[in-house]
């Protein structure tokens, strides 16, 4: 009586013990997913802002030919500061609620359930029949493997 008690201890320390390990490697592949989100981010707004760079600068030196330099850059600095504005007045639905909405769909995704019992299941069998060189058919069953 008291060897099973024993056991009984030793089998909740290890189902202790191997839940707290899956609890760590499903956090580390939900933070993983969401650094790696994070330096995507990060390189494509990098990205996106050195071309936007490039572009106002052509912009403004075209408007030149119409118009004086400082003016074409006043114009673009103007346009720049309107959409700054809009960005800041939607930015809940804009900025905010998106990225809630991809990360908690990272945190709080659900996990596909193990089944580890189908895996030790007898897959089911086929029959197949091969024809013989005296035009006999003959059959034979087989594991089909996955």
């Amino acid at each position: 009586m008291d060897s099973k008690i024993q056991q009984l201890i030793d089998d909740v320390k290890n189902y202790a013990s191997t839940r707290y390990d899956i609890l760590r490697l499903e956090l580390l592949e939900k933070l993983s997913l969401i650094i790696g989100l994070l330096i995507l981010i990060l390189i494509c707004v990098f990205l996106v802002l050195i071309a936007f760079a490039y572009f106002t600068i052509s912009l403004a030196m075209w408007l030149s030919n119409f118009i004086s330099l400082a003016l074409a850059f006043c114009i673009i600095g103007a346009v720049f500061l309107v959409v700054t504005g809009v960005i800041v007045a939607m930015r809940e639905r804009i900025l905010i609620n998106p990225l809630v909405k991809v990360l908690s769909g990272i945190l709080f995704a659900e996990q596909p359930a193990q089944a580890t019992a189908d895996t030790h299941q007898q897959q089911p069998s086929t029959t197949a029949v091969a024809t013989t060189s005296g035009g006999q058919a003959t059959t034979s069953n087989e594991e089909v493997e996955p």
